[in-house]
């Protein structure tokens, strides 16, 4: 497993959507690229610079480290398949041992069970701030992508110890589909400059895109681009094309995709009728930049 931990988990944990809360005191999470789960109701999440943490009522976020906390991450574990697997352990033995002063393993590996695999609990002790601390490692591989929970507790915590693994056990994946996306959407780009004075040559670009959404989760996306120079009435063309599938899944006004190649993507969408000829048109948005990209629904 690498160090690197996706920004796209923190969008995954931020947006709150429906389902079953597993007690009076849970609250479900749900995020367009159809991962959920259960939070306590009166914990603050908090998106920090590399995951998602988890403040108990009453304790600072900011300043001195609390007696308890938690935190989500995400990273990528190429050629992992499963949660038992030693680089696992591995990997977290680095990541304690450079964040929580004394941190070590302490006991024997468990499983449980999620909806989205079998995981694995590591147990660890540490010293942040010179205090003695259980450290709770869940963790879960799926698609070679390690999904994990650290609960670190020390002695002067009082929730429940299992509640870490409450919220891991209610992970879950239900993709989520808009009928409104299935079919083919395109859009033509095009560009062109002009380079000289006396003798100028123009050159043109053309790149055609279209989406393919099939109304069961599957998506393909075909680009093709052509380059074209004219000097002196000769003109060289040299074209080419790509082809790429993956997953989608969408909640309220966003659109998740997980690309084949590992890579994902996401954006405001929505689908609306031309003011003059009625034909559907989508609206993908960076919800980063803000810019704004129209596709055309194929007849």
């Amino acid at each position: 497993m690498y160090a690197g931990i996706t920004r796209a988990l923190l969008s995954v944990l931020l947006l709150v959507g429906t389902g079953e809360a597993m007690s009076a005191q849970m609250v479900p999470v749900q995020h367009p690229s159809g991962l959920a789960f259960s939070r306590p109701a009166d914990w603050t999440m908090r998106e920090g610079d590399d995951g998602l943490y988890f403040f108990p009522p009453g304790t600072a976020a900011t300043g001195s480290t609390p007696p308890e906390y938690m935190f989500m991450g995400m990273a990528p574990a190429p050629e992992v398949r499963s949660a038992s697997d030693p680089a696992v352990v591995g990997y977290f033995q680095q990541l304690l041992a450079s964040a929580v002063p004394g941190s070590r393993r302490d006991g024997n590996i468990r499983s449980m069970k999620t909806g989205v695999g079998q995981a694995a609990i590591i147990p660890f002790t540490g010293r942040p701030n010179g205090i003695d601390s259980a450290i709770l490692v869940y963790v879960v591989v799926r698609d070679e992508e390690g999904l994990y929970l650290i609960h670190v507790r020390n002695k002067d915590a009082r929730s429940d110890p299992k509640l870490g693994r409450a919220i891991f056990a209610s992970l879950n994946l239900k993709l989520q589909i808009d009928p409104a996306l299935t079919g083919a959407w395109t859009r033509t780009e095009r560009s062109s400059s002009t380079v000289g004075s006396v003798d100028p040559s123009m050159f043109s670009n053309t790149r055609y895109i279209r989406y393919e959404f099939d109304g069961a989760g599957n998506v393909k996306l075909t680009q093709s681009v052509t380059d074209a120079s004219v000097s002196d009435d000769v003109s060289v063309i040299d074209s080419g094309g790509s082809v790429l599938r993956g997953r989608y899944s969408s909640l309220g006004k966003e659109l998740y995709i997980e690309w084949e190649d590992g890579s994902e993507a996401s954006w405001e969408y929505s689908v609306f009728p031309d003011y003059n000829d009625g034909h559907l048109i989508l609206k993908l948005k960076d919800m980063d930049s803000g810019k704004e990209k129209f596709y055309n629904r194929a007849r």
